[in-house]
Protein backbone atom coordinates (compact mmCIF):
# COMPACT_ATOMS: atom_id res chain seq x y z
CA UNK A 1 0.00 0.00 0.00
CA UNK A 2 1.36 3.40 -1.14
CA UNK A 3 2.01 5.89 1.30
CA UNK A 4 0.19 9.52 1.66
CA UNK A 5 2.18 12.80 2.14
CA UNK A 6 3.79 13.20 5.12
CA UNK A 7 2.80 16.18 7.03
CA UNK A 8 5.19 18.38 8.88
CA UNK A 9 5.22 19.08 12.36
CA UNK A 10 4.17 22.99 11.97
CA UNK A 11 1.40 21.45 9.63
CA UNK A 12 -0.32 18.87 12.03
CA UNK A 13 0.01 21.79 14.44
CA UNK A 14 -2.10 23.53 12.43
CA UNK A 15 -4.59 21.28 11.39
CA UNK A 16 -5.33 19.92 14.70
CA UNK A 17 -6.00 23.29 16.40
CA UNK A 18 -8.26 23.89 13.19
CA UNK A 19 -10.26 21.28 13.31
CA UNK A 20 -10.10 21.12 16.93
CA UNK A 21 -11.53 24.94 17.33
CA UNK A 22 -14.10 23.95 14.34
CA UNK A 23 -15.34 20.58 16.59
CA UNK A 24 -15.39 23.49 19.57
CA UNK A 25 -17.65 25.65 18.06
CA UNK A 26 -19.84 22.96 16.53
CA UNK A 27 -20.35 21.47 20.18
CA UNK A 28 -21.52 24.39 21.33
CA UNK A 29 -24.09 25.45 18.74
CA UNK A 30 -27.46 25.28 19.69
CA UNK A 31 -29.44 24.19 16.70
CA UNK A 32 -27.07 22.09 14.37
CA UNK A 33 -28.01 20.28 11.19
CA UNK A 34 -27.29 16.14 10.71
CA UNK A 35 -25.26 17.39 8.33
CA UNK A 36 -23.07 19.78 11.25
CA UNK A 37 -23.63 16.56 13.36
CA UNK A 38 -20.79 14.61 11.12
CA UNK A 39 -18.76 17.22 10.08
CA UNK A 40 -18.44 17.79 13.97
CA UNK A 41 -17.78 13.80 14.30
CA UNK A 42 -15.44 13.77 11.67
CA UNK A 43 -13.49 16.63 12.61
CA UNK A 44 -12.72 15.50 15.89
CA UNK A 45 -11.23 12.18 14.46
CA UNK A 46 -9.19 13.92 12.25
CA UNK A 47 -7.92 16.23 15.21
CA UNK A 48 -7.08 13.12 17.15
CA UNK A 49 -5.59 11.63 14.41
CA UNK A 50 -3.05 14.68 13.80
CA UNK A 51 -2.84 15.15 17.76
CA UNK A 52 -2.00 11.30 17.24
CA UNK A 53 1.36 11.80 14.93
CA UNK A 54 2.73 15.27 16.89
CA UNK A 55 0.88 15.53 20.68
CA UNK A 56 1.72 14.30 23.88
CA UNK A 57 -0.76 12.05 26.70
CA UNK A 58 -2.87 15.10 27.98
CA UNK A 59 -3.53 15.90 23.67
CA UNK A 60 -4.62 12.29 23.31
CA UNK A 61 -6.96 12.38 25.92
CA UNK A 62 -7.94 15.96 25.14
CA UNK A 63 -8.85 14.63 21.67
CA UNK A 64 -10.93 11.57 23.06
CA UNK A 65 -12.85 13.69 25.13
CA UNK A 66 -14.21 15.73 22.52
CA UNK A 67 -14.67 12.75 20.30
CA UNK A 68 -16.63 11.52 22.87
CA UNK A 69 -18.38 14.91 23.17
CA UNK A 70 -19.20 14.95 19.50
CA UNK A 71 -20.70 11.09 19.68
CA UNK A 72 -23.00 12.23 22.59
CA UNK A 73 -25.87 12.43 20.06
CA UNK A 74 -25.30 9.00 18.56
CA UNK A 75 -24.79 7.09 21.69
CA UNK A 76 -24.19 3.56 20.32
CA UNK A 77 -21.19 5.24 19.55
CA UNK A 78 -20.04 6.62 22.59
CA UNK A 79 -18.44 3.37 24.43
CA UNK A 80 -15.24 2.91 21.79
CA UNK A 81 -14.44 6.28 22.39
CA UNK A 82 -14.92 5.49 25.87
CA UNK A 83 -12.47 2.81 26.02
CA UNK A 84 -9.60 4.65 24.69
CA UNK A 85 -9.43 6.94 26.87
CA UNK A 86 -9.18 4.19 29.74
CA UNK A 87 -6.66 2.42 27.82
CA UNK A 88 -4.95 6.13 27.83
CA UNK A 89 -5.44 6.93 31.56
CA UNK A 90 -4.05 3.32 32.24
CA UNK A 91 -0.75 4.56 30.18
CA UNK A 92 -0.54 7.79 31.99
CA UNK A 93 -0.45 6.37 35.22
CA UNK A 94 1.76 3.43 34.38
CA UNK A 95 4.33 6.65 33.07
CA UNK A 96 3.12 8.84 36.59
CA UNK A 97 2.22 11.20 33.79
CA UNK A 98 -0.22 14.47 35.03
CA UNK A 99 -2.68 15.44 32.82
CA UNK A 100 -3.76 18.31 34.59
CA UNK A 101 -7.22 18.96 36.14
CA UNK A 102 -8.82 19.39 32.43
CA UNK A 103 -8.08 15.68 32.13
CA UNK A 104 -9.73 14.68 35.39
CA UNK A 105 -13.35 16.74 34.83
CA UNK A 106 -13.35 15.71 31.24
CA UNK A 107 -12.41 12.45 32.69
CA UNK A 108 -15.68 12.86 34.91
CA UNK A 109 -17.90 13.53 31.94
CA UNK A 110 -16.66 10.46 29.82
CA UNK A 111 -17.68 8.28 33.01
CA UNK A 112 -20.97 10.49 33.30
CA UNK A 113 -21.52 9.95 29.11
CA UNK A 114 -20.85 6.08 29.43
CA UNK A 115 -23.48 5.71 32.62
CA UNK A 116 -26.33 7.87 30.99
CA UNK A 117 -25.68 5.26 27.31
CA UNK A 118 -25.65 2.56 30.03
CA UNK A 119 -28.83 3.75 31.58
CA UNK A 120 -30.55 4.54 28.22
CA UNK A 121 -29.41 0.82 26.92
CA UNK A 122 -31.16 -0.58 29.63
CA UNK A 123 -34.54 1.26 29.30
CA UNK A 124 -34.91 0.80 26.00
CA UNK A 125 -34.45 -3.10 25.92
CA UNK A 126 -36.13 -3.24 29.96
CA UNK A 127 -39.32 -4.41 28.15
CA UNK A 128 -37.28 -6.93 25.98
CA UNK A 129 -37.09 -4.72 22.45
CA UNK A 130 -35.89 -1.70 21.52
CA UNK A 131 -37.63 1.82 21.55
CA UNK A 132 -35.41 3.34 18.74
Amino acid sequence: MAEGKKFSEEEHKKFTAGLFNLTWSLLDKKDRTKEEDDKMIHAAHASRFHWGEIGTSANFERGEWQISSARANYPERILPARARTNSLQRQKFEKREAAGSFSNTKEHACRIRRLALLLWKRMNLKDGHSKS
